[in-house]
């Protein structure tokens, strides 16, 4: 379960977009997080807020 840690996902990934999931997985380790990638990956592959809303936007557009 990763719903704990999303805020440090978040700030992490707004800090360095470009930070690969299995090193993002071992810094969760390293909280504590008992899990493995997929949850991950689910999390870090949503688009970031900024991105959504220009894509929502192109859309109405």
């Amino acid at each position: 379960m990763v719903d704990p840690f999303v805020p440090f996902i978040v700030e992490q990934l707004g800090k360095y977009p470009s930070l690969r999931s299995s090193r993002l997985l071992g810094m969760l380790k390293e909280r504590g997080h008992p899990g493995g990638p997929d949850p991950l990956r689910r999390v870090s592959d949503r688009p970031s807020p900024p991105q959504e809303a220009r894509r929502l936007n192109s859309q109405h557009s």
